[in-house]
Parts: structure tokens; C-alpha cells; sequence
């Protein structure tokens, strides 16, 4: 099993390939604002009972996804397409299969054998994984969160009537490149996708920065393109209607502090520098996340 840390590496490469599908921003666009108040006025969902495992999703409690809260008042609609840009989704998974939207759901990777092994050694004997599942795991943990379904089975995600889409971008190691995540975000944007969740970050470096000191100028240069290719897409799936998440990071870092920042660039594996840190005062004090 990899490590649970998500990776990542980023060729620079053209961006904003995408596999065709009809665009459905049209009919998403054209309701009206009597349409939207005559839905808000629609009837409420009818009480129901927690799943089994409701006990222990002291998340949900936390934010009050609960039978007794949100559940009651709003579930979320299936005309709302969330899409998960993760390490994929397995669509087949009980507590995820009755809101999985198989025709909209897309693979943007194909495996590396230097990072996912070798690929006579997959279930399908194939470099190209179908678009419905999930070798890492993390993915369908994050879909299972948003929209798990009240179904009597394990848990409820947040919005629990939401269709989810598999848009994956990671490979089965869970290294995350940068030409996935981009093509991923194009296609949000060219077909009605509503919501986009990326609770990631694009490597070979957990901290971008295109002037940092003490990285090479083939290092900085990379750093860059990673910036603006990602700001493009990023800009592109929200001129077209895409509500972008993105995570603020794991393991309680403070970003108004110092920061190790040991484990980039990490990859080639093997390539980590464990001089290199962030700091308030170095020259991009915020080391923007892409």
C-alpha cells in the first residue's frame, strides 16, 4: 500500500486537453430566477434516520449534517454535479454507487510503472484504469464525504442527494500532475459541472514559488509554470460556472509560521532536499499552494 501522503509531478506540457462531451452549460444557464424561487419553495425533505455509522461522524456533527440539522431542511439536489478531482472514485462502493454518475465521470491519467508498478500487474492488465475506480482510496473517502447517500448503509456525506463525478487526476501511486489536473478543471468547465472539490496539491513541489532563492532556475521555472498553468484552469472552470474547493492543507501547518518544506521536490523519487523551508521573510512569504 503507498504511502498515505498524496505526490505528485508536473511536465510542462500543453494544457486544456479534454475528452469531448456534450457541453450542458446551456440548459444549466437558462432558469429562471422564478423557477429558482418556486423551487425554493418547493416542499422540504422528509425527516429521516441517521445511517449506522452516524454515531461516529463527529465531522458531520461539527457542522450540523445530521438528521436533525441539514438533512432536514436541505439534502442537496440530483441535478447538482459535483465533481471529486482526486485519485478517482470507486463507483461501484455500496455508499457510493446510487449518486456515482458513470457518463459524466472521466480518467485524465494513465500509470506509470516507475511510480504505480507494473502494469501487467493490474486487475485489468492495463496502463488505462476505467473511469470508476480508485486504487489509492483517497478520492472515494473525499466523495464519500460530500455525497454519500442516507441509504441505511455506513455513512451520509454532507450533501447526500448530489450526483458525484469522478474527474480523476492522480495516478494509482497518488502522485498528482499538473497536465491531469488541468485537463480535469477544462472539462468541469465545458460540461455543466457545478462544483469541483481538490483536496490536493500539485507536485513535484508542496510549496510553489517562481523565486524562491535557494532553488535552481530550471527548479523555478517549473514552479512557474505549475503557478500559471493551474491559475488558467482554475480561471477557466470559474468563468464558466464552476464553484472551485480546494483544501487548506493537512497536518494543523500554520502558515503564518516557518515551515519545513522537506519533502519537495518529490519527484523523481528520491530527489527530496531537506535544506530547503519557508519562512515569513523569504522572498514569496505566502508559498502559494497550487
Amino acid at each position: 500500500m503507498p504511502s498515505p501522503a498524496l505526490f505528485g509531478a508536473a511536465p510542462n506540457e500543453a494544457i486544456g486537453h479534454a475528452p469531448e462531451l456534450r457541453s450542458k452549460r446551456d440548459e444549466v444557464e437558462q432558469v429562471s430566477e422564478d423557477e429558482l424561487a418556486n423551487a425554493e419553495r418547493g416542499p422540504k425533505p422528509k425527516p429521516v434516520a441517521g445511517d449506522p455509522l452516524a454515531a461516529r461522524q463527529w465531522d458531520m456533527r461539527m457542522i450540523g449534517a445530521t438528521p436533525a440539522g441539514s438533512y432536514s431542511t436541505e439534502q442537496g439536489k440530483r441535478a447538482v454535479k459535483v465533481g471529486v478531482i482526486d485519485t478517482g472514485v470507486d463507483g461501484s462502493h455500496p455508499d457510493i454507487a446510487a449518486n456515482f454518475d458513470a457518463d459524466l465521470s472521466r480518467n485524465f491519467t494513465r500509470d506509470m510503472e516507475d511510480i504505480d508498478g507494473a502494469c501487467a500487474e493490474e486487475p485489468d492488465r492495463s496502463c488505462d484504469d476505467p473511469n470508476d475506480v480508485d486504487e489509492y482510496g483517497h478520492g472515494t473517502h473525499v466523495a464519500g464525504t460530500i455525497g454519500s447517500p442516507l441509504n441505511g448503509i455506513g455513512i451520509s456525506g454532507v450533501a447526500p442527494r448530489v450526483k458525484l463525478i469522478n474527474l480523476r487526476a492522480a495516478q494509482d501511486s497518488g502522485y498528482f500532475f499538473l497536465q491531469a489536473s488541468v485537463d480535469a478543471l477544462t472539462y468541469a468547465g465545458d460540461n455543466g459541472i457545478d462544483v469541483v472539490n481538490m483536496s490536493y496539491y500539485i507536485d513535484p513541489w508542496l510549496y510553489n514559488c517562481a523565486t524562491y532563492g535557494i532553488d535552481s532556475a530550471a527548479d523555478k521555472a517549473e514552479q512557474a509554470t505549475i503557478i500559471e498553468g493551474t491559475q488558467r484552469a482554475l480561471t477557466y472552470a470559474r468563468d464558466r460556472g464552476v464553484t472551485l474547493v480546494g483544501s487548506m492543507g493537512n497536518g494543523f501547518t500554520d502558515k503564518t509560521k516557518p515551515v519545513s518544506d522537506s519533502s519537495s521536490p518529490d519527484y523523481p523519487p528520491g530527489s527530496e532536499r531537506p535544506g530547503r523551508s519557508t519562512t515569513r521573510a523569504s522572498r514569496c512569504p505566502t508559498r502559494a499552494r497550487a
